[in-house]
C-alpha cells in the first residue's frame, strides 16, 4: 500500500488547498490558473501575477512545489520542494515560507472567504482551465 502522499487524491487535495490559500491571501495580486505542460506530463496550479509583472508559483502535482518568478521582480532563490516534504511540514509555516520567498508580503488581516477570492481564476483571459502544451499566456 502506498503512503499517503503518494496517493494521487491526496496531492490533487492538498495542492487545491495550497493554491486556493494563496490566491485567498493575494486576491488582488494572484490569478489561479490550471495547466499541462509538457504535452501533459506536468499538471499544474500556477498563481501568476494579475498585473503582466513577474510572479509565478507553480504546484505541479507531477513533480514539485517551485517559484519560477518572484513577485518582487528579485530572483527567485527557493529550491523545488518535493509533495513528501510539504505532506511533513506545518503547513501554515510551509505557507509563510512559500510567500515570503515568492516575494509576496504576508496579509495585515485575511480576506473573507468569498466566491470571488475563492474561485479558481485565469489571471490573464477568460479560459480557466487551460489543457495545452503552451506556456500560460
Amino acid at each position: 500500500m502506498l503512503p499517503d502522499w503518494q496517493d494521487p487524491t491526496v496531492i490533487e487535495a492538498v495542492s487545491w488547498r495550497l493554491a486556493s490559500e494563496l490566491h485567498r491571501r493575494h486576491p488582488s495580486t494572484t490569478g489561479l490558473l490550471r495547466w499541462h505542460p509538457g504535452g501533459g506530463q506536468s499538471d499544474c496550479l500556477s498563481l501568476r501575477s494579475t498585473s503582466g509583472e513577474e510572479g509565478d508559483i507553480r504546484l505541479n502535482r507531477n513533480g514539485t512545489i517551485q517559484v519560477t518568478a518572484r513577485f518582487d521582480g528579485r530572483a527567485p532563490t527557493r529550491p523545488p520542494t518535493t509533495w513528501d516534504d510539504y505532506l511533513r511540514a506545518d503547513p501554515r509555516q510551509f505557507l509563510h515560507g512559500l510567500e515570503s520567498d515568492a516575494g509576496l508580503p504576508a496579509p495585515s488581516t485575511l480576506p473573507a472567504s468569498t466566491p470571488r477570492n475563492t474561485e479558481r481564476s485565469n489571471p490573464r483571459g477568460n479560459s480557466r482551465d487551460r489543457d495545452q502544451d503552451a506556456q500560460p499566456p
